[in-house]
């Protein structure tokens, strides 16, 4: 018994040495970002952004909670040979600095115009974003409607998407992969001391078992590093607590204020995401087809925003389409660039 917290006090100065080497390390790496991207002050903060190609109208791409920018490097330079992109880190992801005001999708979208601003990009625009992205996008378009020719969203987070708390039963909705509190505060926890590093292979075959093996060696090694800031998962959790307050879209919950201009809404398919759900959540397969009847309801009703709009299902992927459909991404992209050139 007298070696119980002898053990328990090494226990604790190994996890503090882990956690001290680990924050040198990420320091070393923070302070210098790497190419093909820059960082810029944005009124006073760090703005990590890579601007690729020429011409009108541009590109912006706005990435999913917990996601940061190189994940969408294939397909800028993609893009990139049709006409100019851009893709950055929000606030307190990534090489950008720290997130000081709320993470609520209006805060988000000034926060993006004013990076626009200063690379004096002028519209048209055609906005994409990614799963929380397209909520963020959602917001831009309504807030800096001028400013906007397109939008592409891709498997877009619903300004109702409290419905799946709501309407699932709590166990089913804790585990269908909706729910992303628990995991972020166990990664907020892993992450502060370091311990994350210590299952680089395991955290990177769960990466990869999602199809993201399209995404280049040292890009992942990238995408590795910005796993472990300890920034990563509490900006996150700030994004996650503020969807969950019907308040921070209530403007959203309407086609009131969208602008009219071509709209493309890329969902997952079913039957991938049921077996998916099915396989990480640990679901009955009834569950998870439950769960998936709403989350297509939700995206679906997203079409109903403009006139000029059409549902494109990703018939191979997951949530990530980016990542696992690549060619139908860029291709409904350049539709949409192509149809604002001609308008």
């Amino acid at each position: 018994m007298t070696l119980v917290p002898q053990i328990a006090a090494a226990c604790l100065a190994v996890l503090f040495l882990i956690r001290a080497l680990n924050l040198i390390l990420l320091l070393r790496w923070y302070q210098k970002p790497k190419p093909p991207g820059k960082a810029l002050e944005v009124d006073g903060r760090r703005v990590y952004h890579t601007l690729k190609g020429e011409g009108n109208p541009t590109v912006v791409i706005e990435a999913a909670l917990g996601a940061v920018s190189p994940e969408w490097w294939v397909i800028q330079d993609e893009l990139a040979t049709h006409t100019r992109v851009l893709t950055y880190d929000r606030a307190g992801y990534g090489w950008s600095g720290s997130a000081d005001e709320p993470r609520t999708g209006a805060a988000v979208a000034a926060e993006l115009k004013r990076l626009i601003d200063e690379l004096n990009i002028n519209g048209p625009l055609v906005l994409v974003g990614h799963s929380l992205g397209g909520l963020f996008v959602n917001h831009f378009a309504r807030l800096f409607p001028e400013m906007v020719g397109g939008v592409v969203l891709i498997d877009p987070v619903s300004s109702d998407n409290d419905r799946f708390r709501k309407e699932l039963p709590p166990s089913v909705f804790h585990r269908s992969g909706v729910d992303k509190g628990h995991v972020l505060r166990m990664l907020l926890w892993f992450n502060g001391f370091g311990v994350t590093r210590l299952l680089k292979r395991l955290v990177l075959k769960s990466y990869l078992s999602e199809g993201n093996l399209r995404v280049p060696a040292e890009t992942l090694n990238i995408l590795w590093h910005h796993m472990l800031l300890p920034e990563n998962p509490r900006t996150g959790l700030a994004e996650y607590l503020q969807l969950q307050r019907p308040v921070s879209n209530v403007i959203l919950r309407t086609a009131d204020g969208f602008p009219r201009v071509p709209l493309r809404v890329i969902t997952h398919s079913s039957e991938t995401m049921i077996d998916q759900i099915v396989h990480y959540g640990g679901l009955s397969a009834d569950d998870a087809r439950r769960v998936e009847s709403l989350w297509q309801e939700l995206i679906r009703g997203q079409t109903e925003l403009a006139p000029d709009s059409q549902l494109v299902v990703a018939a191979r992927s997951g949530h990530n389409v980016h990542l696992d459909e690549p060619e139908l991404v860029v291709k409904t992209i350049i539709e949409v660039v192509e149809k604002v050139r001609r308008s």
